[in-house]
């Protein structure tokens, strides 16, 4: 067993960079089963027009930021594309009887004198059941046994059905989904669920919301048009009242992936 202390580096896509990795130095590609120790937290790469600062406090979803403490190269990463790939990247599990991790993307190269590694959970994760037990998950694929149909919008896939448990009860569904960039190329992930409820469902709505989330980071009581967010760093969700007329008014809720 061998051992990497590192500074880490990155957001929602934790990368560790290291100056030296002992023995495999100047191997073509990391392999073996290595302990990582994690030095303190810094943002790699500036916010567009703003300066480089340390990490935000990471609050209740701390989880996502916990780097595995034993890793192991196994073979090379499977990537849609291979273009922008190192040669060199290698996908990384946690082996047999060490602690799991919650990133379900792994992996490591070598660049220059330097080993690089990247961490990520991948997609959202918030799950929206259907009635007859079927359940849509942000960042899966969509369940075969899903009915779809086609809507106004080309980017839009309506759903057959109607919710049940939290997000109960909708009088309609649409999805978006998008190509998995870090895996196979032709399987497509849900990375949006538009959910439409009466307007009157609002309060009923955000008092459930708020139950099972906490406070809003975004909260706009307008009465025509209200507006709630809840965010963490890998989803969002928004609740808030639309409609041209009194009569035409509607309530939406909208849970997307942020780093899809």
């Amino acid at each position: 067993m061998r051992h990497i202390a590192s500074p880490l580096v990155g957001l929602a896509l934790a990368v560790l960079d290291t100056a030296s990795a002992t023995a495999q130095d100047h191997a073509a590609a990391p392999v073996g089963c290595y302990d990582i120790t994690v030095g303190d937290w810094y943002v790699a790469y500036a916010v567009p027009n703003k300066p480089p600062s340390p990490l935000p406090d990471e609050g209740g979803d701390s989880v996502f930021y916990e780097i595995p403490r034993r890793i192991e190269f196994v073979d090379p990463f499977p990537r849609a594309s291979q273009e922008q790939a190192p040669d060199s990247e290698m996908r990384i599990v946690v082996p047999e009887g060490a602690l799991p991790s919650i990133h379900k993307y792994m992996d490591g190269w070598i660049e220059g004198d330097s080993l690089r590694l990247g961490f990520s959970t991948g997609h959202g994760g918030v799950t929206v059941e259907l009635e007859g037990g079927v359940a849509m998950e942000l960042g899966r694929p969509l369940p075969q046994s899903v009915r779809t149909a086609p809507t106004r919008l080309l980017d839009l896939t309506g759903v057959v059905g109607r919710t049940t448990g939290a997000f109960a009860t909708t009088d309609s569904i649409e999805i978006e989904t998008s190509t998995d960039p870090w895996g196979n190329p032709d399987v497509e992930l849900v990375t949006q669920v538009d959910l439409s409820y009466p307007r009157e469902d609002y309060q009923r709505l955000s008092a459930r919301f708020r139950e099972m989330f906490g406070s809003p980071d975004r909260d706009a009581p307008d009465e025509s048009e209200p507006t709630l967010r809840w965010r963490n760093r890998i989803a969002e969700l928004w609740l808030w009242v639309t409609g041209r007329r009194a009569d035409d008014f509607r309530t939406l809720v909208s849970l997307r992936a942020r780093n899809f």
